[in-house]
């Protein structure tokens, strides 16, 4: 019992507290992703899954302000409170004004097109506003440590949208879905507004200035990697059917339910890591992301093996006709893996300003996702061809970041050193996408993985209790 109670306390506790709460929300947006899938059927969900594309493409008009806001809060917190306010103050109060232009854009929209959907694409504008504050309030509490009030947000938001959903999408259906979102939205700007200290509505010239400097490079980062993340969805819809386009979203939606404890993590981990690699101590960082590079990659491994047992039955027994999300799930799990393995070189290369060697990175790997995915449309592998090119895209994409760090951090762009890191899970993800184009049976196929996985990690399996213990302190 006591045990219990001390790995609920620290760092791990917070990571485990937040990921079963996280797992809660997660379920319950589980379930309403279910009707969703049920409700509307795969065509529909494909056009509810394109009005959400957008939606996360308005999530980069505030010029990166959020994430600026997230470094440059913890570099003022220890020496100057006032201005760390400030730096609060002014975000917010960004985020009014810019409220006023997607009001704009909603307006625009509705008349432009005068139908159905012009009527979505208006709702869709609107619910960007609270959206662009929820993302803000999960910021502000982060970096509050107050992970109780995420936990909050993260649980009445999910059980919200869930009884609305329910509520409204059989007679109204994707506008049913889109009220539901833009209601709850209001709830959880009234209950983070509540919650949180006093606000003054105002802006600082010189921390605006800040935030933008800093935000931008960030903003031209992260939507980078949104459009970089998604390029594989927008092929999806130029060539194929909205149909296509709704297996491939409720597969993406597992993804996101089966990496939800490492996502929790690192959530947790960015504001910490972000402070601590901003401190220019390079002495042993390398040997060190060496190591939590490890203990992350086998995370994701056993998550992965985890998901390719339940899920597959899952489905078969719940969602028959969302059979072809299948094989669609077992290679995009392992391309978002990819991108995970890099978190922590990538972290330090933000930490240091040197996030534009990512952007020229992402313009390549852009261009090359793009290549790849017209390559394999054109051979006719259909929607796996694409994710397949996303899969490849994904694993340079996350090698070369390693070496970028590497370069920054020891001057050296060491290829081997990265290498020896990448080299099990490179190899790992090649097997998975044979034993799936093969079409191996399902019992086959997880006999040979958790083989597989044996062979590669069992090591590192072995040492897990060193690896918790390391995490904790």
């Amino acid at each position: 019992m006591n045990k219990i109670k001390k790995l609920f306390k620290g760092r791990v506790g917070s990571v485990i507290s937040y990921s079963l709460i996280k797992y809660i929300a997660l379920a319950i947006g589980f379930l309403k992703g279910l009707v969703n899938a049920r409700v509307l059927g795969p065509e529909l969900l494909g056009v509810l899954g394109n009005l959400i594309l957008i939606l996360g493409y308005c999530g980069y008009a505030n010029l990166g302000i959020t994430n600026s806001m997230n470094r440059e809060y913890v570099v003022y917190e220890d020496d100057n409170k006032e201005k760390a306010e400030s730096v609060l103050n002014t975000s917010f109060t960004f985020l009014v004004y810019l409220s006023l232009l997607f009001i704009i854009f909603s307006i625009i929209s509705f008349y432009m097109y005068k139908n159905t959907y012009g009527i979505y694409l208006s709702l869709v504008f609107v619910i960007a506003i609270f959206e662009q504050f929820k993302n803000f309030f999960t910021s502000y509490f982060r970096l509050k440590d107050d992970y109780e009030m995420i936990n909050k947000i993260e649980v009445i938001y999910n059980i919200i949208l869930f009884a609305l959903t329910v509520l409204l999408i059989f007679n109204w259906k994707i506008l049913g879905v889109l009220v539901a979102m833009l209601l709850c939205d209001i709830v959880i700007m009234y209950i983070g507004i509540k919650n949180m200290e006093r606000v003054k509505i105002q802006i600082e010239k010189d921390i605006l200035k800040a935030l933008i400097s800093l935000g931008v490079p960030l903003l031209i980062y992260n939507l980078g990697f949104y459009i970089l993340t998604t390029i594989d969805r927008l092929i999806i819809i130029k060539y194929y059917t909205n149909e296509a386009l709704g297996y491939y979203t409720f597969a993406n939606t597992i993804v996101t339910a089966t990496l939800v404890f490492i996502t929790s993590f690192l959530f947790l981990l960015y504001p910490k890591a972000l402070k601590t690699f901003n401190e220019k101590k390079s002495n042993g960082i390398s040997e060190k992301l060496f190591f939590y590079t490890k203990i992350l990659e086998l995370g994701c491994v056993l998550l992965f093996i985890m998901g390719l047992i339940g899920i597959t039955p899952f489905i078969y027994l719940l969602l028959p006709k969302y059979e072809a999300s299948i094989v669609i799930y077992n290679i995009l799990v392992l391309a978002v893996i990819m991108n995970y393995i890099s978190y922590f070189a990538n972290t330090y290369i933000a930490s240091n300003k040197k996030q534009m060697y990512l952007v020229y990175l992402q313009i390549i790997s852009i261009i090359l996702n793009f290549t790849l995915n017209i390559i394999f449309v054109k051979l006719g592998f259909g929607v796996i061809g694409v994710v397949v090119g996303t899969l490849i895209t994904n694993t340079i994409y996350s090698f070369i970041q390693y070496m970028i760090f590497l370069k920054l951090n020891t001057k050296k762009m060491n290829f081997r050193k990265t290498y020896i890191i990448y080299r099990k899970i490179i190899i790992f993800s090649a097997i998975q996408v044979i034993l799936v184009l093969l079409k191996v049976n399902y019992l086959i196929s997880i006999i040979s993985t958790i083989l597989i996985t044996l062979v590669f990690y069992f090591n590192d399996i072995k040492n897990i209790k060193n690896y918790i213990r390391y995490i904790k302190d």
